[in-house]
């Protein structure tokens, strides 16, 4: 261990420790963890002891170090130790990569049903893994092929549980996803179907710091989610009274604009005209500013007519 993380230079492969002997549990409610750090090795801690604290374990953890110089390898080296309770599998780098691009990688890396995607400096309070497990056992079963083999067999109808401020605990259809005022389904509080992920091409690192809220408003929009109305997430940040990234990144500048035109690109891609419009709705709540901004928008959303919006003539 101690050779690999005093390398320096080239990237070296990926180097993989631990067993991954997942147990899928019934209906096939198996849950893991994907966690991604860069130089935070102060807030990793906090994070995997609250990890370990679950009351229900996760059936999986992934810890990604995405090219770290400080002691967050180490810190993640010594927490599979200390837990053999816990199927712990790392994965270390030596350069960086951006959060997004780990992220797909625990994806692909994972074999259980649902991930929870998450970064060092967030928190989940002890019931996180049982409550989500609850949920998606709760939800109405699919039934799929009956051929004994088959892993579509008793599949779950939703693909995303989110645990926040909701009103109610129960299974939110696309349709009222649609019809309704859900305007954010948050990344750091949602659990979400690992195959739906995948067949969506993962997250879009493209979108930046937008990559999991807006895959999660595509697949509530698409199949609906399971809500519990219970906050079991936090960001160490906010709760130590520091201001978080999330209050300072939504700001009008060049990448932001290229971003929002990368959603509405993807959004225009629906067959669905009232999908389509809905998840337009959703970003220009999202990405509020000014008026020219949402001029932006939707201009990128009809950019294909003659007429743009911020060409149309003065009224007389």
């Amino acid at each position: 261990m101690g050779d690999i993380l005093n390398t320096e230079g080239t990237e070296l492969p990926i180097i993989v420790t631990g067993e991954n002997n997942v147990s899928i549990g019934e209906n096939n409610v198996s849950i893991g963890i994907i966690l991604t750090n860069y130089n935070d090795g102060g807030c990793l801690p906090v994070q995997l002891d609250s990890i370990a604290a679950q009351v229900v374990l996760p059936d999986e953890i992934i810890l990604i170090d995405d090219g770290s110089t400080d002691n967050s390898k180490h810190v993640m080296a010594n927490f599979r130790d200390d837990h053999p309770e816990i199927n712990v599998k790392l994965i270390f780098h030596n350069q960086n990569s951006g959060i997004e691009n780990r992220f797909n990688e625990g994806l692909y890396a994972s074999n259980c049903k649902y991930l929870y995607f998450t970064a060092s400096d967030d928190f989940i309070y002890p019931t996180f893994i049982k409550e989500h497990k609850r949920a998606l056992q709760e939800s109405p079963i699919v039934e799929g092929c009956r051929c004994e083999e088959c892993k579509h067999k008793n599949y779950a109808q939703f693909k995303l549980s989110c645990s926040a401020n909701f009103r109610d605990r129960k299974l939110i259809t696309a349709e009222e996803v649609l019809f309704s005022n859900y305007a954010s389904i948050p990344g750091h509080c949602t659990c979400v179907d690992r195959e739906i992920l995948i067949e969506m091409g993962g997250f879009n690192p493209t979108l930046g710091a937008q990559h999991d809220w807006f895959a999660y408003m595509m697949i509530a929009h698409g199949y609906g989610f399971y809500s519990i109305p219970t906050m079991l997430s936090g960001v160490q940040h906010i709760a130590k009274g520091k201001i978080s990234s999330y209050a300072t990144e939504f700001k009008e500048t060049k990448e932001n604009i290229y971003i929002v035109k990368e959603m509405v690109r993807i959004i225009r891609q629906g067959k669905n005209k009232n999908f389509s419009v809905k998840m337009l709705m959703v970003c220009m709540d999202r990405f509020r500013f000014s008026p020219d901004w949402l001029r932006v928008i939707v201009d990128s959303y009809l950019e294909e007519t003659q007429l743009r919006i911020s060409e149309r003539p003065e009224e007389e």
